[in-house]
């Protein structure tokens, strides 16, 4: 099955949401033991649905394994919008906007979520100000970041876009003491992530190759000069 039912330790739970997930982490001891009651959770397959583009939400995800990427199409091309970790919610701005569900999200790795019902979470975060402010801190970062996503289509060059493009995988998966992005590198991903053409993505990885700002082998990618990097990005 794509799509199952598992269940999930409630002691683990709690611990992971006071430690991992930073907008939980704001409710009450009390609220955090409700959370972690919901034991029975789902496990997504690599390459499964989760939900998809104008479905009605069930409520809000809580990655506590894997990776997800949500994507959306946009003119008939489909882009991604970001990669959904451990620790990070899935649907909670359709929920709190009360929208239909404005992107697709699929496993790129198999997942392990919690949901949260749409009416409780709606309930934890009415009475829980700290809630709140961390939700509209959020939601200004993932908005800025987006904008300058998208700023990046129109007024950089490719080349500049998978620079900056490769800053943000930095930022989200970390490196590890070598300097590898701390993620499988597949080039059709990050093409669609970066907002490029295939080729002109492909064209601008190997000219970074060329100048020894980055190597990469098989299904990783190695940062080898960041200063350059950043030079590269046009980071203002």
């Amino acid at each position: 099955m794509e799509i199952s039912r598992i269940v999930l330790k409630k002691k683990v739970l709690y611990n992971f949401i006071s430690q991992r997930c930073p907008m939980l982490a704001c409710l009450s001891d009390k609220n955090r033991q409700k959370v972690s009651g919901l034991t029975k959770g789902i496990k997504v397959m690599r390459g499964a649905t989760l939900y998809s583009q104008n479905e009605q939400p069930k409520g809000v995800y809580v990655v506590c394994s894997g990776e997800l990427v949500e994507t959306k199409v946009v003119e008939g091309r489909e882009i991604i919008l970001r990669f959904a970790v451990t620790g990070d919610l899935i649907g909670h701005f359709d929920v709190l906007s009360m929208n239909f569900h404005t992107s697709n999200v699929v496993a790129r790795q198999s997942a392990e979520l919690m949901l949260i019902p749409r009416d409780m979470f709606l309930g934890f975060f009415c009475e829980n100000s700290k809630m709140s402010e961390y939700y509209l801190f959020a939601l200004g970062e993932q908005l800025q970041e987006m904008q300058r996503r998208f700023s990046s289509f129109v007024f950089r060059s490719h080349t500049e876009r998978v620079a900056y493009h490769l800053l943000l995988l930095v930022k989200k998966f970390g490196m590890d003491k070598d300097g590898n992005i701390n993620r499988d590198f597949i080039k059709v991903d990050f093409s669609e992530y970066a907002l490029c053409p295939y080729e002109a993505s492909n064209r601008s990885l190997e000219q970074l190759v060329d100048e020894e700002i980055i190597t990469i082998t098989e299904k990783s990618l190695e940062i080898k000069d960041m200063d350059r990097l950043i030079k590269k990005a046009a980071v203002v």
